[in-house]
């Protein structure tokens, strides 16, 4: 069992928005970034756990230069 998602209620409520946009056809990017530890990946997860739709989800290493290696992931 996952415990709730703390501290992080604007940043999940405007990635719902974001997703909202998607499905109404505005479709974008939406860039997660921030020192390790902070939430990222938890914040993701938490945002394609509710959501009503597929989300593709893929992770940029540092140092990699590849402009779509999230996208091979």
């Amino acid at each position: 069992m996952q415990s709730h998602l703390v501290g992080r209620r604007a940043e999940l409520a405007h990635l719902r928005h974001r997703l909202d946009l998607a499905a109404d056809g505005a479709g974008g990017i939406v860039l997660i970034s921030g020192e390790a530890g902070v939430g990222k990946t938890r914040l993701a997860g938490e945002l394609a756990c509710s959501a009503t739709m597929p989300v593709l989800q893929g992770r940029a290493e540092q140092g990699r230069t590849a402009p779509y290696a999230p996208l091979v992931d």
